[in-house]
């Protein structure tokens, strides 16, 4: 009983998005009496069945669906496409979309990229700075803003977050010396 009450509760909370897409699903059908749906107002007992999440890969999931509806939603009002409304639809219900395969592969690569840039961005900035006190502030405002997004994507204790921080910044550190005496030694 331990065991499976410790892996019912290893499973995440349900997020905001899912509960309230659900509650849409089910008011926009109609399939469920509102006695029998009433669970989805008691939000902090809901959980997410399919296990943890990649919350980077999930919100840049959520970012590219609020894209694609607004999109969706601005072609079908404003343009010469309104005529094909129910050709359009990926689903019989144009409310609802659900992201294939290849889509989740592209919320991964754009994923990837975004991480690449964040890691990369201050190593050329570095390369490019000539001054020690530029060099050092680049590296604080990297640093920290390495932090910031490592604290929004995942669910990472603060321990977690703050060991590939300080390497990160040692990285940097290294980097940035080494790159200081090379441009020295180039100037004698």
């Amino acid at each position: 009983m331990l065991e499976q009450s410790s892996k019912v509760l290893a499973y995440p909370a349900s997020t905001e998005r899912d509960i309230i897409s659900l509650n849409n699903w089910v008011e926009g059908t109609s399939c469920l009496a509102r006695q029998d749906s009433s669970y989805l107002d008691h939000k902090d007992d809901l959980m997410n069945l399919t296990g943890p999440v990649d919350n980077a890969i999930t919100r840049t999931e959520s970012v590219v669906e609020d894209s694609m509806f607004g999109l969706r939603y601005y072609l079908l009002r404003y343009t010469p496409l309104s005529k094909m409304k129910q050709t359009q639809n990926f689903t019989g219900d144009e409310h609802i979309l659900l992201l294939g395969p290849k889509w989740r592969r592209f919320c991964r690569d754009i994923t990837t990229w975004l991480a690449t840039m964040v890691l990369i961005i201050p190593v050329v900035l570095l390369d490019n700075i000539a001054s020690s006190t530029g060099r050092l502030i680049t590296i604080v405002i990297s640093s920290g803003f390495f932090l910031s997004v490592l604290s929004l994507l995942t669910e990472a204790s603060t321990v977690d977050i703050f060991i590939p921080g300080a390497s990160y910044t040692a990285v940097l550190a290294v980097f940035a010396s080494n790159n200081i005496s090379t441009t020295m030694i180039k100037a004698d």
